[in-house]
């Protein structure tokens, strides 16, 4: 009882709320993903797109839930969050926290000539935006690695060349347009070692060295973006650490 400031994590706020553990109490929140209520519409116009994805109808909470979580966001007297798109929708009592990208990452070095090769740092499911991917690449003399499992049906893929893998040594560019925010170690490990990466709004990766944002679920934007990194020329090396060299 002689608590009177807290600070919570976002997915416990409404649990703590409804069990009258906040009340009479001062509270701050750690966010790490925009309100049930937001996730749930993105996914909601992400089926009227895909209609043929049930999968795109999994994971809602009941309505009681999304108001509870929203009315303790609302009396929260601050935020705290690292993703950048969290922070509008309580802009004034929202603190941004800085992406921590490492600084001593060797950068790779520019593949040279080949056909380009994408990264997707997640498994093939229509929420983590593989529909729009499959239809910006389609037509494009590039490589598709992919590095989770795929749970939509067996010939989701047909028609685009593509492999199963997780490393980035020889990826050209890391391609992310979730439909919901994710953690983001993988995207900013690629941005540590200068691979140029494309994320959907979502994310809250906006305003870091090398990334480009576009809206959910824009496959126009998607292949323009694709398409713009693919043409730039590469990038020197950068050596972030240094090593003895014996001449032979």
């Amino acid at each position: 009882v002689e608590v009177t400031e807290l600070v919570v994590s976002q997915h416990l706020l409404p649990h703590l709320d409804r069990h009258g553990f906040l009340g009479g109490r001062s509270y701050d929140v750690l966010v790490t993903r925009p309100p049930l209520a937001g996730i749930q519409a993105a996914l909601d116009s992400a089926r009227a797109r895909w209609p043929e994805r049930s999968s795109l109808g999994d994971f809602r909470v009941d309505k009681d839930h999304v108001n509870d979580e929203r009315d303790a966001l609302d009396r929260a007297r601050h935020l705290y969050t690292p993703n950048a798109a969290v922070a509008p929708e309580y802009a004034s009592k929202t603190t941004v926290i800085p992406w921590v990208v490492a600084d001593r990452v060797p950068r790779l070095s520019p593949r040279g000539e080949g056909q380009p090769v994408i990264h997707f740092p997640g498994s093939t499911i229509a929420r983590l935006g593989v529909c729009a991917l499959r239809e910006a690449i389609q037509g494009l003399d590039v490589t598709l690695q992919i590095a989770g499992r795929n749970l939509e049906e067996p010939s989701f893929w047909d028609g685009v060349r593509w492999r199963s893998g997780q490393a980035l040594d020889d990826v050209d560019l890391v391609v992310f347009p979730a439909w919901l925010p994710h953690n983001p170690r993988v995207l900013l490990q690629a941005i540590a070692r200068g691979i140029p990466v494309i994320v959907s709004e979502r994310l809250g990766l906006g305003g870091l060295d090398g990334v480009t944002e576009i809206p959910c679920g824009d496959v126009d934007a998607l292949r323009a973006a694709i398409q713009a990194q693919l043409e730039r020329p590469s990038s020197p090396v950068v050596v972030a650490e240094t090593h003895p060299v014996t001449w032979l």
